[in-house]
């Protein structure tokens, strides 16, 4: 935070506006300073082309009852669209041995974690 009452940090968070109005909220400032500031980011969604969200579903990635390795014979609704056209999928936090920010819901098989917990 020592950083933030810097002189040149402060020139570079105020030296961009997007209003003649001094109470207007300042995008390029707070943009500026959270690229500067802020290491703590997460999405809550991710954009996924439509090919890549029925390549997921059909493969039962985004159901929490289903285990990825095992097959997946649930009926499940294609979602329409050109190719290369956007969706947006919610992202979880998936705990232990992964630890990461994803969209998949699915359940990793015993051996899939077995791997994991070795590296």
């Amino acid at each position: 935070m020592r950083a933030f009452g810097e002189a040149k940090t402060l020139k570079r968070i105020s030296r961009v506006k997007n209003t003649l109005n001094p109470f207007a909220y300042n995008g390029p400032g707070d943009d500026c300073y959270k690229s500067l500031c802020c290491n703590v980011f997460r999405r809550t969604v991710a954009q996924l082309t439509v090919g890549q969200y029925n390549d997921m579903l059909s493969n039962g990635l985004f159901d929490p009852s289903h285990t990825i390795g095992q097959p997946y014979t649930k009926q499940y609704q294609l979602k329409p669209g050109r190719e290369g056209q956007h969706c947006w999928v919610r992202v979880y936090f998936r705990d232990a041995p992964l630890r990461a920010y994803t969209t998949i819901r699915a359940q990793l098989h015993h051996c899939l974690v077995g791997l994991m917990v070795l590296r």
